[in-house]
């Protein structure tokens, strides 16, 4: 993945706008998949500890996956709480549609499922100033981030047959 590493001008606006659309009632997190477990491709198992997803039945299909995984510096108690001042940097960013938070409660890895309403706006993601933190604040060489299309086979983990997670 390759990562740019400048501070975004636009975090703030970014950061803003999500937190107008948490007050606005255009996202949910909806209780019904925590505690599921997502298995991924190489067989490792994570726990959903918390779900959003936009509430605009009108939105194109998701066609862009994001997924993170990295072990954090700090107590997994702290990660799980600290997660929830990072809600609006991506709910505030263009195309986002959904997120699962999982941890391997065996390894104390943290993962992340994105959906994006494009592949663009997964891969630009990738590079945002909220990736950016999460690096900063994972063990060094334990951080790792993937964007497709959601036709891959890899985007099928955690995921609803629709392509959200409702």
């Amino acid at each position: 993945m390759n990562v740019d590493h400048t501070i975004s001008p636009r975090a703030l606006p970014t950061y803003l706008r999500g937190i107008g659309l948490l007050l606005s009632g255009a996202y949910r997190f909806p209780k019904n998949r925590i505690h599921e477990t997502v298995v991924i491709e190489d067989g490792r198992k994570f726990r959903i500890f918390k779900n959003a997803v936009r509430m605009d039945a009108g939105m194109p299909p998701v066609q862009g996956v994001f997924r993170v995984w990295f072990h954090s510096k700090t107590s997994a108690k702290f990660t799980m709480f600290y997660a929830n001042f990072m809600i609006p940097f991506f709910l505030g960013m263009q195309g986002f549609r959904s997120k699962l938070w999982l941890i391997n409660d065996e390894t104390g890895d943290f993962g992340g499922i994105y959906e994006w309403t494009t592949e663009q706006d997964a891969e630009r993601y990738a590079n945002s100033f909220a990736m950016r933190l999460s690096r900063m604040r994972s063990v060094p060489g334990s951080f790792f981030g993937e964007f497709f299309s959601v036709d891959d086979p890899r985007a099928k983990a955690g995921r609803t047959a629709q392509g959200n997670n409702t």
